[in-house]
């Protein structure tokens, strides 16, 4: 299911807000299908299982281009193993792309 709804229009600006909502099931095509958990100073391999995931946006253009762009996902999650059984917990993920110069994500020391 999406949702994408207008918020903002300033045309003297050239700007545009885009809000969008929506919901999926099951893992994305990059998700790792385990995990490394520590228990008791021990290092447990753990299947995920994703489920079913929420997700808000919000994306504002000015003269056609994107100048911001964030998305909030969570999901809740279960780890699963022999030593550990089921574990469940709420996994939240922010994107943020904003806008920024070639050079300073050629020289920067984070890897997306």
């Amino acid at each position: 299911m999406l949702c994408v709804q207008n918020l903002a229009l300033r045309s003297v600006h050239r700007l545009l807000v885009i809000y969008s909502a929506g919901f999926g099931d099951g893992p994305r095509a990059d998700d790792p299908k385990t995990v490394s958990l520590r228990k008791d100073a021990k290092v447990v391999v753990a299947q995920v299982i994703p489920g079913k995931a929420h997700w808000i946006g919000l994306t504002v253009f000015q003269s056609g281009i994107v100048v911001s762009d964030e998305l909030l996902k969570e999901r809740p999650v279960t780890y699963q193993s022999d030593q550990i059984g089921k574990v469940t917990g709420s996994e939240r993920e922010y994107m943020l792309l904003n806008e920024s110069p070639v050079e300073s994500r050629r020289n920067s020391s984070v890897e997306c």
